[in-house]
């Protein structure tokens, strides 16, 4: 059953994906003004990317489905402070001593 509701899903996202492209091509060729074409560019990216998130939602869901909670995992500050050494301290500017900055009389 699972299964079924994914590929569902996936079939949806895909069909929804190709009428968001019909439909920006369409906006384009049609529109008379670049609001009105960024209205119908808005709606084509919406029609294309939430059906998308949903199927990957429910494809995440069915691959952890099981799976036990991982216990003792590291923080994300904890995995930071492994992943790699801090850079070194970058030197200080020294625009301050070039002659040509100089304000005359404040010396």
């Amino acid at each position: 059953m699972p299964r079924l509701t994914l590929s569902i899903a996936i079939a949806i996202a895909l069909g929804l994906t190709v009428l968001g492209g019909l439909l920006h091509t369409l906006t384009i060729l049609v529109a008379d003004s670049a609001p009105k074409q960024a209205a119908g560019a808005a709606l084509a990216i919406g029609l294309a990317v939430i059906p998308y998130c949903f199927a990957r939602l429910l494809e995440m869901r069915q691959a952890s489905h099981g799976q036990p909670e991982r216990q003792g995992s590291a923080t994300p500050r904890e995995s930071r402070k492994t992943a790699a050494a801090p850079a070194p301290p970058r030197p200080r500017a020294r625009g301050h001593n070039n002659p040509a900055l100089r304000v005359p009389g404040r010396e």
